[in-house]
């Protein structure tokens, strides 16, 4: 989702530029709070780029890839995991082995997901980028 942002400053290959905070926006975690409603985020500086100038951002990771991330992956190994308790024997009942495979699947891709997420932010990959000036 593209948004319109006002350059704050410039420091070398960085420039902080602030936006209006909207529903859509309020709880991705790319920005930090600002004043008067209004969001600061980081981005990639551009050649041209000047103090006080309007750009046109876009988030770095979309809707889609941390949809799939936060659900689409946890969900998969839950549903691997209760498949697995029905076809091995582990000396469970098989309702019991599908529940504990099931559950411990689910559990380990969350904490996974969540170290990737963060290793994610710490690389910068979810920095968004100015579309145009």
């Amino acid at each position: 989702m593209a948004e319109k942002a006002t350059v704050l400053s410039i420091d070398g290959a960085v420039a902080t530029v602030e936006l209006e905070q909207t529903g859509a926006c309020s709880r991705c975690g790319m920005c930090s709070p600002g004043s008067r409603g209004r969001m600061q985020v980081e981005v990639d500086a551009v050649p041209g780029l000047a103090v006080g100038g309007q750009v046109l951002i876009e988030g770095g990771q979309t809707a889609w890839a941390a949809s799939l991330l936060l659900f689409v992956v946890p969900m998969v190994e839950l549903i691997v995991g209760v498949v697995l308790g029905q076809v091995i024997d582990i000396g469970l009942s098989r309702d019991a082995a599908s529940a504990l495979l099931g559950g411990g699947l689910f559990a380990v891709s969350m904490v996974g997901c969540l170290l990737a997420e963060r290793a994610l932010r710490r690389k910068g990959t979810r920095r968004p980028h100015i579309l145009n000036m």
